[in-house]
This record gives C-alpha cells, sequence and structure tokens, in this order.
C-alpha cells in the first residue's frame, strides 16, 4: 500500500472520524468551543480574541492546535507519527522545499523593490 493509498482508504483516521457524518458532528461540537471562546473573549477584551471569519493560516493554526487537537487529546487522541509498514513522504525534505520556495519568493520581492 502506497502513502496515497492508505490516506483514500482513511485508514489514517481514527475510527470515529472516518464516517464524514461523524466529522460534521465532531467539527460541529468543536466550533462550540471556539465560539465560547470568542464569547469569553469578546467579554475579557482579549488583545488576540479568536477569529475564524475569513480565516488565513493563522487562525487555522489557532483552530487546529488549540481546538481541535486540545479536544481529541482531552478524549485520549493524539497526533503521532503511523507505524504502518508504507513508504511516507518525506516529512524534512517537504518543509525544506517550502523554506526554499519562501527565500526564493523573499528574494524575488526584495529584488521587486530595489529595481
Amino acid at each position: 500500500m502506497t502513502a496515497r493509498e492508505f490516506v483514500k482508504s482513511g485508514k489514517h483516521l481514527p475510527r470515529p472520524l472516518r464516517d464524514f457524518h461523524d466529522q460534521k458532528r465532531l467539527f460541529k461540537r468543536i466550533w462550540q468551543n471556539v465560539r465560547n471562546r470568542q464569547k469569553q473573549d469578546a467579554e475579557s477584551g482579549s488583545l488576540l480574541p479568536v477569529t475564524l471569519k475569513d480565516s488565513n493560516w493563522i487562525d487555522c493554526h489557532i483552530f487546529v492546535i488549540d481546538f481541535f487537537l486540545w479536544f481529541m487529546a482531552l478524549h485520549g487522541y493524539t497526533l503521532q507519527k503511523s507505524r504502518q509498514p508504507i513508504e511516507f513522504y518525506d516529512f524534512d525534505h517537504a518543509m525544506r522545499v517550502f523554506d526554499e520556495e519562501q527565500m526564493q519568493a523573499l528574494q524575488a520581492r526584495i529584488e521587486s523593490v530595489s529595481r
């Protein structure tokens, strides 16, 4: 089985998340936490309120780390590297490629401003 086949099969997900309707229920439940946090932030005048309308990568980061993984951990699930005997993509390589692309984009921007 390849990494793509593994993901396509849904086996990368815990059993309670393999069904689309179960996924919807979970995210609706977590969304309650988001709404409660937004309400608390509004009441307390928080400097960094949780906002997910017109989301960007920062909002998604907050959602996944502060809500999704937190909720799942409270229920006994943790994010961990798979032990399946599959040749997965190289995470470090993917991050190096991303860093290189970001550096090239920054260099191109600097050059365009310098002209």
